[in-house]
């Protein structure tokens, strides 16, 4: 019954997908991973969700503080996320 079920699914994908203009196929990519990734993330332990709160407020004193990254410099670091060239976190 699960492979019928996981067969459906892959049909109706197929189908969406020959719908998706070619030119949005990098986006749909990307949106697909990033959904992929958020559902597949394991529970973090205590340990780790107190870093990721240090981390939050560090973020937001900088924002506070003025202490900001260029946009596109940004931009530039995430499109390498994967990559085997993988950029470095710009720096103000």
């Amino acid at each position: 019954m699960m492979a019928n079920a996981h067969q459906i699914y892959v049909e109706q994908l197929q189908s969406e997908l020959r719908q998706i203009p070619e030119e949005y196929m990098p986006a749909l990519i990307d949106i697909v991973h990033a959904f992929r990734t958020g559902v597949t993330i394991k529970p973090t332990s205590h340990q780790k969700k107190a870093q990721m709160l240090k981390e939050t407020k560090e973020g937001l004193a900088d924002l506070e503080a003025d202490r900001l990254v260029d946009g596109t410099e940004v931009m530039e670091w995430l499109d390498s996320w994967g990559a085997e060239s993988e950029g470095l976190a710009p720096k103000q």
